[in-house]
């Protein structure tokens, strides 16, 4: 046997059915302010790789995290993923 893992960022892409659910709720971290992304188009989002601008997780909020972990539990369920590994969160 084996076991199957998915590879998530604590990030969203704007065009996505989660960005209008968590920016409804207030889930997103509202501004970047680091010099690594200086590419930021507006309050919270910059470029990650080859994708469109995403927004990322409010960690400080625990309602979104409550909100992300629910999420990932789901594909848990639905589909028999054992795990995650996170990456640039």
């Amino acid at each position: 046997g084996f076991k199957v893992t998915l590879w998530v960022m604590p990030f969203v892409e704007k065009r996505s059915a989660a960005f209008k659910e968590g920016r409804e709720k207030g889930y997103f971290v509202k501004r970047v302010t680091s010099a690594c992304h200086p590419y930021e188009e507006q309050p919270g989002f910059f470029k990650w790789w080859n994708l469109p601008s995403v927004v990322a997780l409010d960690v400080t909020n625990p309602e979104a995290v409550d909100w992300y972990v629910s999420r990932l539990r789901r594909l848990q369920d639905l589909y028999g993923i054992d795990g995650f590994k996170f990456d640039g969160g």
